[in-house]
Parts: C-alpha cells; sequence; structure tokens
C-alpha cells in the first residue's frame, strides 16, 4: 500500500478503506479453499447458496430505498424553498441526498 500511497497519494482514511476491502475479500478467498476439506464443503456450499438467493431480495431491497429516498428528497427540497421565507427556519437532513438515503434507509 505504500507504492500505491506514494504514487497516487491517497489519504490515511482512503488507504484503510481500500484495505478493508482486501481483507473482505481475502477472506471470501479463504472460504473457496476451506471447500477442500471434506467436513466443511456442505457448509461452505450452503453458504454460497444462501448469498446467490439473497441477490435478489437485495437488488429489489436497493431499488426500494433508492425510491423511498428519492421521495424524500423531493419532498425535502419543497420544504427548503418554503423555508427560504422564514431566515431562522433549517431545512430538513433528508433535503440533500445523502440526508434522504440515511433517512430512507433508516
Amino acid at each position: 500500500m505504500t507504492l500505491l500511497n506514494l504514487i497516487f497519494n491517497f489519504g490515511t482514511s482512503n488507504i484503510r478503506v481500500i484495505e478493508s476491502v482486501l481483507i473482505l475479500a481475502m477472506w471470501f478467498k479463504s472460504l473457496y479453499y476451506m471447500r477442500l476439506v471434506t467436513e466443511i464443503a456442505p457448509l461452505v456450499e450452503s453458504i454460497f447458496v444462501i448469498m446467490s438467493d439473497m441477490l435478489y431480495f437485495l437488488l429489489i431491497f436497493v431499488i426500494g430505498i433508492v425510491a423511498f429516498s428519492e421521495a424524500f428528497f423531493i419532498i425535502g427540497k419543497n420544504q427548503v424553498m418554503l423555508t427560504k421565507d422564514d431566515k431562522d427556519a433549517e431545512a430538513p437532513s433528508y433535503a440533500a441526498i445523502g440526508g434522504a438515503l440515511q433517512y430512507g434507509f433508516m
């Protein structure tokens, strides 16, 4: 990672994110090698089957989250337009895309 840091000048927090993704990939790769052990192979195979079945559910779940987040974003933009007249009023947190995603997910 230090070579990448010297070339691209990543920050420490960005390097930690890259490292965490690589560690997850390494552990998933170790599951592939665990399938060689006959006692563990059925368990690992069931994990892969469950993950492949969950893929379709997660796709529908993400579509629902994005749809509700977009709805909250539009409602928040409407409230921002109303609060421009009142200087003391604050815009809701879901008036920004990040806040709308967080509000829709929570």
